[in-house]
């Protein structure tokens, strides 16, 4: 049997993180899980991320549905960033 290595995918979306509480704590139980668990992390910080809106324009040009070969591209590139994240 082979030993895996846990990995954590931490999404933080705290707006104020430097003075976060829940943040903080999201911290410590993230270091307790470094060193007691062995667990990797990636933390993916959502206010640095360029995630566009849902509106009226975004919707058009198929960012959720693509249909037409161009807009395909751009979706699979924006899902394929975060998937490659999350292994199951």
């Amino acid at each position: 049997m082979t030993n895996i290595n846990p990995h954590l995918l931490f999404i933080n979306a705290c707006v104020n993180r430097e003075t976060s509480r829940i943040n903080r704590l999201a911290g410590e139980l993230i270091n307790l899980l470094k060193e007691k668990a062995g667990y990797s992390v990636t933390e993916l910080v959502l206010e640095k991320e360029n995630i566009q809106a849902l509106n009226s324009e975004t919707w058009e040009n198929g960012w959720l549905f693509p249909t037409m070969a161009n807009s395909r591209t751009r979706c699979s590139n924006t899902r394929i960033k975060y998937q490659k994240q999350i292994v199951l």
